[in-house]
């Protein structure tokens, strides 16, 4: 990127080797158009002393790593963008980087992909996020398009239907189910090789002293330096705790969830079954012509989710559903008998309310967050995974044109452009996810309450009005734009 090239000698060429390994023997230099600027990272051996050495305009000073941290330890590698957490959010943000022809390290904790958990519903607003990354052709040739939803009452009768494409603006509602493994692979392919570094568990966060790079120190006692530092370590967020914000809180519901496998296909048309029963509710998603998703939600009074055998959750789903009709319950079990072990999860469902004025901030000093770690939220609205798309895009292109879209910076302007990125990304991006967190809590209150006299209420006209396409389907319209060209 010519630009981004022409920049001072703090932000180094997102294609040169400085931040791709950051090895004991690395050194680059990074020149604007008239010579000028360079920058170089230089090693006397893995566990020793290192420095860099910045020259802007003929002027230059070295500057000892150990004196970027706190605790005068060694930095061992510098990058410009460092993202922590190769998920949905984290592989979307690492892939919209690429696009604009920017390089960066993800940083997985686990030996390879989290191909765990089932599936994840993906609706319009998702899909424009994929397309726009570049892989949406490729994942919606897999799996099937749903038409619409019913909603099944305790009894087994449809109480509501509601189509995805009665949604008078825009058109069609693109609604299909995904596999979370397949997500990841398709997000993960087109990166460059080493972008992602797993087995890298990221134990502490901080700033350094010069407080223009963050640092990252990892299990092994790595530590890496970056000017712009992305978490997307999921609901339990190293990177979040650096920022001050609280875990989020559990609703006092979990979850077990399960893909069943049909080799020689099911009868399940390209409809989204919702059950409602008393104090649970399930759900019912074909993927494809041979596998469906399927969900059981419930009370819990406690968050613990102990390691049990995956029989033990199929048997505690199907516990939860013995009041339920003979026609559902049927079903269900078919499912459940269905399902590969390797599919079936159980998991406490949490959410987190950032309130302005009493929340921490979700941008500060070159770090912010994305996906569960920025926005926590409770399944009811299937948009967890659908807002970590977005925040993959909006976070690049905020980042892209407020740094590397200039064509020239000094250093104090690039901390003060990188500062205001990241903060007009979180503004944009609350305003975005804090409806849809209150929303969908309320949507799972409602649907789990056990007095009869309000599940009747419910059942009779409750989600027929809640359920109104142009109001429930109004948030899936939502456009995250598109990616710049880079110059």
């Amino acid at each position: 990127m010519a630009n981004a090239m022409a920049m001072a000698a703090q932000i180094p060429s997102p294609s040169s080797p400085f931040l791709r390994s950051g090895g004991a023997d690395a050194r680059v230099s990074s020149f604007s158009s008239a010579g000028a600027a360079s920058l170089s990272f230089r090693s006397r051996s893995s566990f020793t002393r290192r420095s860099i050495r910045v020259r802007v305009s003929g002027a230059a000073a070295d500057r000892p790593a150990e004196d970027a941290s706190g605790a005068g330890q060694s930095v061992n590698e510098v990058h410009m963008i460092v993202i922590v957490g190769a998920g949905v959010a984290g592989l979307a943000a690492a892939l919209a980087f690429q696009r604009l022809g920017l390089q960066t390290l993800v940083l997985e904790k686990a030996s390879d992909l989290r191909a765990g958990g089932t599936a994840l519903t993906i609706w319009r607003n998702a899909w424009r996020a994929l397309d726009v990354l570049g892989v949406g052709e490729e994942l919606r040739n897999q799996y099937y398009l749903l038409a619409g939803s019913h909603v099944v009452s305790l009894q087994g009768k449809v109480i509501h239907h509601l189509s995805f494409g009665n949604c008078s603006r825009g058109g069609l509602n693109e609604v299909r189910a995904i596999e979370r493994g397949a997500l990841l692979e398709a997000l993960a392919k087109p990166l460059p090789a080493g972008t992602i570094r797993f087995k890298s568990k990221v134990v502490n966060v901080r700033k350094g002293t010069k407080k223009t790079y963050n640092e990252v120190e990892l299990e092994d006692g790595t530590i890496i330096a970056s000017k712009v530092l992305v978490g997307c370590d999921g609901v339990r967020s190293e990177v979040a705790k650096s920022l001050g914000v609280k875990e989020p809180r559990f609703v006092g519901q979990c979850a077990i969830r399960g893909v069943a496998d049909y080799p020689a296909g099911h009868d399940y048309g390209p409809m989204l079954l919702q059950f409602l029963g008393r104090g649970t509710r399930a759900g019912v998603v074909p993927i494809s012509s041979t596998k469906v998703y399927w969900f059981v939600c419930f009370k819990s009074s406690s968050a613990v989710v102990r390691k049990v055998e995956p029989d033990v959750l199929k048997q505690e789903a199907l516990e939860h559903l013995k009041s339920w009709c003979k026609k559902n319950l049927e079903e269900f079990s078919s499912l459940i008998e269905n399902s590969p072990n390797h599919t079936v999860t159980r998991s406490a469902l949490r959410h987190r309310w950032s309130l302005p004025l009493v929340s921490p901030s979700l941008a500060a000093d070159g770090v912010t967050l994305a996906g569960d770690a920025l926005h926590p939220i409770t399944p009811n609205l299937g948009q967890g995974g659908c807002l970590a798309l977005e925040d993959g895009v909006i976070l690049a292109r905020e980042l892209y044109n407020a740094v590397f879209a200039r064509k020239s910076m000094n250093a104090e302007d690039m901390d003060t452009n990188i500062k205001c990125a990241l903060d007009a990304y979180a503004k944009q991006r609350w305003y975005r996810f804090f409806p849809l967190t209150v929303k969908s809590f309320f949507i799972g209150f409602l649907s789990m309450l056990e007095l009869w006299p309000v599940i009747y209420a419910r059942d009779s006209f409750g989600v027929k009005v809640a359920l109104q396409p142009d109001r429930f389907l109004k948030h899936t319209l939502y456009d995250c734009g598109e990616l710049p060209i880079p110059s």
